[in-house]
C-alpha cells in the first residue's frame, strides 16, 4: 500500500525571479490566483495580499488548499507553501506555471513528511540548472529513473532494496520509492517475469528497453523520451559519456566505478588501467557545469571513505601514516565438491577483478602520488590484523585509494583477499597469467547453489604506536534469506542506495563528488542512509602497528 501523509505541506523555493513582477501587486495576486485554480480544487473561497517588510505576501484559500506566496523583490526570490488535504492535485505542474510567470531560473521544491525533518522532494533530481530546471519544464509529475545495467547483480540487489522499501514506511526512500518509474536497461534484458518474480511490490513501475549504453545517442534519446530525472548507472558504459549525456540534459547521475572505453580497448594502458581511467576523467571533470553527480558510490569505492572519514573523526589529535581499505571475501560453495578446479570463481564480475589482479601493478599513494611494485599482484602479500582477525591480501588498484590519497597525507592502498580456490588457481598460473584469461569464469550465485562465507570490507588505519580499523562483515546466508543476492553485492547496492538517497533527500550543492569529498564538503546523511541496510560495522583497536605497507609485505611466490 502507497504511504501518503494526511496533510501535504510543500515548499517552493524560486530563485532569481523577474524583480519587477516580484513587486507588482496587482500581477502578483492574478498569478497566485491561477496557480491555485490549476490544482483543480474547487472555486477560490477567499484570496488577498499582505505586505511584508521585504517585500508582498499573497495567501489564496481554497476548500482543501492554502496557497501563501511571498516575495522579496531586492533577491529576486519568492517561496510558495502549500497546505493541502488532497493527494490527486497535479502539484508539479501547478508549480511549473508559477515558475514560468514569475521567470525563475531555478526551483526547488521541498516537502514536509510526517515524522521526519524537511526533505528535498524527491519528485526531481537535485540539478541548480542555471539555464533552466528541466523537472519543473516537464509535463511529468512523477521521478523517473533509469537504471543502465539493471540484468547485473548489483542491480539486482539494489532493486531488492527497492523493493523492501518500498514496503517499509521507515525506509528513507520509501515515499520516493512508491512516486517513481523505473526504466531499465540493459545489454542482454532480462524478462519482465524475472523482475516480477524477484520484486513484485515494483513490478508496476517497471518498464524495459534492451541496447548498447555506450551508444550514446540511443541513449541520450532515451532519457529525453522517458524524461528521465536520474541515471543510476550500474553498468560498463564509459564513465565521461554517461555523464556528458546526464549534463547536456540536466539530469543528476549516480554510478559505482570509473570506467572507459578508450582504456579498456587500449593494450598500451596495460599494468596501469584505474589510473588511466582516472586521468581522462578528471581532465574531463570540469566540463560538467550543469548536473550533479556522485560517482564511485558503492561498497568499496562508496562506503569505504565514509568509514575512513568516521575513524579519522574519532582521532582529532593523531595523524596517521596509512589508511588502508582491506576485504576478505570467503564467499564460497557450501558443498565446495560442486567446484571445478580450472574456474574462477567470484563474488562480483570476474573480468572485472582480473582486470585488477593480473591486469595491473601493485599500486598504492604516498604523498598524493601513485606509486608501483613492477610484480605479478599476486606474488607479493601484506598483513592486515583486525583484533582477533587476521589476513594476508594482495595489493590492488581501486579508486577509493587514489581518492582519498590525493585528499588526504598519508599511504593508501587497497589489501584484497578472495576465496582460496580463486587464490590458489591464480598462483598456480602466475608464470603464464594471461592464461587466465581463457579460463571458465563464474559469479558466486546463492540462487544457483548455497554459499558459505562472508565478504568483510572495511578500513585499517594507522597510527605510528597504534592501529584502529572499522568493517562490515556480510553473511552470504542471512544476506541469501533477506534479499536473494550475494553479500558483495547487497554492500555495492548499499553504497548506491546511500547516494541516491543522498541526491534525492539532502540539499547538496551542485557539483560531481567522490564521496570523500562529498562527505568533506557537503552536509549530507550519507552514513545514516548507509547504516539502514548495512547496519552492522565492528569497531575496534590493535596495540600495536604493523607499520606502512613495505613493512607489512611479504612473497607468497618466490
Amino acid at each position: 500500500m502507497e504511504y501518503t501523509p494526511p496533510l501535504r505541506h510543500i515548499t517552493a523555493r524560486l530563485f532569481s525571479c523577474d524583480r519587477k513582477i516580484l513587486k507588482d501587486n496587482k500581477s502578483l495576486n492574478i498569478y497566485a490566483r491561477e496557480t491555485a485554480k490549476k490544482l483543480n480544487l474547487g472555486k477560490i473561497q477567499t484570496s488577498f495580499f499582505l505586505y511584508n517588510p521585504r517585500g508582498i505576501t499573497v495567501v489564496v484559500i481554497l476548500k482543501l488548499c492554502q496557497l501563501t506566496v511571498s516575495t522579496s523583490s531586492y533577491e529576486g526570490y519568492a517561496e510558495a507553501n502549500l497546505l493541502i488535504l488532497s493527494h490527486d492535485a497535479d502539484i508539479y505542474s501547478t508549480l511549473s506555471y508559477l515558475k514560468k510567470v514569475l521567470k525563475a531560473h531555478r526551483c526547488e521544491i521541498y516537502e514536509f513528511l510526517e515524522g521526519n525533518p524537511m526533505h528535498l522532494i524527491p519528485h526531481f533530481p537535485m540539478v541548480y540548472n542555471k539555464a533552466k530546471t528541466r523537472s519543473l519544464d516537464s509535463q511529468n509529475s512523477s521521478p523517473v529513473i533509469s537504471i543502465l545495467g539493471s540484468g547485473g547483480g548489483v542491480a539486482k540487489s539494489l532493486l531488492s532494496i527497492l523493493n523492501i522499501a518500498s514496503q517499509d514506511k521507515e525506509d528513507p526512500l520509501n515515499y520516493f520509492i512508491n512516486s517513481s518509474k523505473l526504466h531499465l536497461i540493459d545489454l542482454k534484458q532480462k524478462p519482465l517475469s524475472y523482475y516480477s518474480e524477484h520484486f513484485p511490490n515494483l513490478k508496476n513501475k517497471i518498464n524495459l528497453y534492451e541496447f548498447d549504453v555506450n551508444k550514446v545517442d540511443e541513449l541520450k534519446n532515451h532519457l529525453k523520451e522517458t524524461n528521465t530525472s536520474i541515471v543510476l548507472d550500474i553498468s560498463y558504459g564509459d564513465t565521461v559519456d554517461m555523464l556528458r549525456c546526464c549534463n547536456s540534459l540536466g539530469i543528476a547521475y549516480i554510478n559505482t566505478a570509473l570506467e572507459s572505453v578508450e582504456v579498456d580497448e587500449n593494450q598500451y594502458y596495460a599494468g596501469f588501467p584505474l589510473q588511466e581511467r582516472y586521468k581522462i576523467f578528471e581532465s574531463h571533470r570540469d566540463e560538467f557545469n550543469n548536473t550533479s553527480a556522485i560517482v564511485c558510490s558503492g561498497m568499496n569505492p562508496g562506503v569505504v571513505q565514509w568509514m575512513a572519514i568516521e575513524l579519522m573523526n574519532k582521532y582529532p589529535g593523531k595523524k596517521p601514516i596509512g589508511c588502508y581499505i582491506v576485504e576478505n571475501d570467503t564467499s564460497f560453495f557450501e558443498n565446495e565438491e560442486l567446484a571445478d578446479k580450472n574456474t574462477i570463481y567470484t563474488t562480483w564480475f570476474p573480468m572485472g577483478f582480473l582486470d585488477e589482479a593480473i591486469n595491473s601493478y601493485p599500486t598504492f599513494m604516498k604523498k598524493h602520488q601513485s606509486l608501483f611494485l613492477y610484480n605479478e599482484i599476486y606474488r607479493l602479500e601484506f598483513k592486515v590484523s583486525l583484533g582477533e582477525k587476521q589476513f594476508y591480501g594482495a595489493l590492488m588498484p581501486h579508486e577509493e585509494a587514489i581518492t582519498l590519497g590525493k585528499i588526504f597525507d598519508m599511504e593508501t592502498g587497497f589489501i584484497y583477499k578472495i576465496n582460496d580456490h580463486t587464490t590458489g588457481l591464480i598462483k598456480s598460473n602466475i608464470n603464464n597469467i594471461n592464461s587466465l584469461w581463457e579460463k571458465p569464469m563464474e559469479v558466486l550465485n546463492p540462487e544457483i547453489a548455497p554459499l558459505k562465507g562472508e565478504d568483510l570490507v572495511g578500513i585499517l588505519l594507522v597510527f605510528q604506536d597504534m592501529e584502529v580499523f572499522i568493517y562490515n562483515s556480510l553473511s552470504n546466508k542471512e544476506t541469501f534469506e533477506k534479499y536473494g543476492t550475494n553479500a558483495t553485492y547487497l554492500q555495492v547496492a548499499s553504497g548506491v542506495y546511500a547516494a541516491l538517497a543522498t541526491m534525492v533527500l539532502d540539499n547538496i550543492p551542485q557539483g560531481i563528488y567522490y564521496v570523500d569529498e562529498l562527505l568533506i564538503n557537503t552536509k549530507n546523511n550519507y552514513g545514516k542512509y548507509i547504516s539502514y541496510h548495512l547496519n552492522s560495522f565492528i569497531t575496534g583497536e590493535n596495540n600495536h602497528s604493523d607499520g606502512d605497507l613495505l613493512n607489512r609485505m611479504k612473497k607468497a611466490i618466490k
